[in-house]
């Protein structure tokens, strides 16, 4: 059976990026590094995620489609509760049924903890050690 493509519309959703409106963003608690990565990617890959109650941005999720790969990012008030895992798993779920790819890598560092239980949640596997401006944990997931 194949999942829906917006499985928790009701919690939360993932809104297309547009570079005019970082501010919102501020509002989430997110820091200016972030913002400012924010600022440099395409909008075809990135998406506020967005809690339905209140249409508040509370992160971003994206995807490199040279390297195939996804990231994330939660505001710090709004972790630890399943929003990140929520995300990953709607932007995995939009990858793989807009852009057709099947194999797809996440990196994290290896002290994340938090993070690896996300990728792992959604079904993600250990696949090597790598270099990523510190040494990360690279995992990936195949369809």
């Amino acid at each position: 059976m194949i999942p829906p493509l917006y499985p928790f519309r009701a919690e939360l959703y993932l809104r297309p990026f547009c570079k005019y409106d970082l501010n919102l963003l501020k509002e989430s608690g997110l820091d200016e590094g972030e913002l400012h990565k924010t600022s440099q990617t395409d909008s075809k890959f990135f998406y506020y995620v967005i809690l339905a109650a209140s249409d508040l941005p509370i992160g971003f999720v994206s995807f490199d489609d040279k390297e195939l790969t996804i990231s994330y990012r939660i505001a710090e008030k709004f972790q630890n509760l399943g929003w990140g895992t929520k995300a990953a798993y709607m932007l995995v779920l939009i990858i793989f049924a807009t852009y057709g790819e099947t194999i797809l890598f996440a990196d994290i560092y290896r002290d994340n903890q938090a993070s690896r239980r996300v990728v792992e949640k959604i079904g993600f596997t250990f696949w090597e050690l790598r270099q990523c401006g510190a040494m990360c944990l690279r995992y990936r997931l195949q369809v």
